[in-house]
């Protein structure tokens, strides 16, 4: 919802001048506050979120120095780095319109949902395992086979395979003793997931794809900023218009104007409500002279009214 906020004022006030690198730097500011002082108390969960926008427009009161080497830094240094965030004096317009959507955010009523060290977003991290045991190409919708497959995946994502498997085996045949071949693989699956788990919270690990991830979003941008110069990008009516691009527009085949190719466009001279004007401004003004498409126009739709008129008698 934040980063919806943020794109959704970028792209209706133009004149903020607010680019999408603003609305990325904004997002991840939110995120790694969120993550690193979500254990704390609320009071100072709030006062740490106040970093996330007075960063971003070169006030680091609310920093951290962990994160934050302008906190602490020399004169120097800070008037050197004014080129790299935004100003409050250059830019207040726009830091008013991000202020207002940075107190809906960090509402204490909407940080105190989030204020704890448990994954708020479990259901999306195990949403593979679930489309792994039930399909999406296999309905399932109603069933109960679809709530045992859920519930198999949450009960092994809670206590792992091997400990899953005993408690289901024990609620059909009490002090069951498995096989030691389905230990030995159970086992090795529940050592294969906490490896994987541990190796993705690495330091490196993590850098590593926070950097390909950043190097993806720049692509992007860079992509969308070249195909809008050369005016490949999606709007109303961009198979008519784009004579720049396209170097030919599209002429219609009912009055022979540019510009459109249906009749009940309202530039066309074919359209009923067009030639309902042009009639009724004939028929009050005679001496007033028409283009000679808006008077070949009348006269055809005159004639087809005839001749579908004399078709009925």
């Amino acid at each position: 919802m934040y980063g919806s906020d943020l794109y959704r004022l970028k792209n209706s006030d133009t004149k903020l001048k607010m680019t999408n690198v603003d609305c990325e730097r904004l997002k991840r500011n939110l995120g790694y506050s969120i993550k690193l002082y979500c254990h704390e108390s609320l009071l100072s969960f709030s006062a740490r979120a106040q970093a996330v926008l007075e960063h971003h427009f070169h006030n680091h009161t609310f920093c951290d120095q962990r994160w934050c080497k302008y906190k602490e830094c020399t004169p120097e240094l800070y008037e050197e780095a004014k080129c790299r965030f935004r100003c409050k004096v250059k830019n207040s317009d726009m830091y008013e319109k991000l202020l207002e959507i940075q107190d809906k955010h960090t509402d204490p009523k909407m940080l105190a949902q989030i204020n704890h060290q448990f994954d708020s977003q479990k259901n999306e991290a195990i949403n593979s395992s679930i489309s792994h045991v039930a399909p999406k190409n296999i309905t399932f919708c109603g069933t109960c086979s679809l709530q045992y497959r859920i519930a198999w995946v949450v009960l092994c994502d809670s206590v792992g395979f091997e400990e899953a498997t005993i408690q289901v085996f024990n609620k059909i045949q009490p002090n069951v003793n498995l096989p030691d071949a389905m230990k030995t693989y159970l086992k090795c699956r529940d050592e294969k997931k906490a490896y994987n788990r541990q190796y993705q919270n690495k330091k490196s690990v993590k850098v590593a794809r926070r950097k390909r991830a950043n190097e993806n979003i720049a692509l992007e941008l860079a992509k969308l900023k070249a195909d809008s110069e050369q005016g490949v990008t999606y709007r109303s009516g961009m198979a008519m218009d784009d004579a720049a691009t396209a170097g030919v527009r599209r002429t219609c085949k009912h009055c022979g104007l540019p510009g459109h190719v249906q009749a009940r466009h309202k530039a066309c001279l074919k359209n009923p409500k067009n030639i309902a004007a042009a009639a009724a401004a004939a028929a009050a003004n005679p001496e007033q002279q028409f283009s000679r498409q808006q008077v070949e126009a009348a006269t055809t739709e005159t004639e087809k009214d005839n001749s579908d008129l004399a078709g009925k008698f």
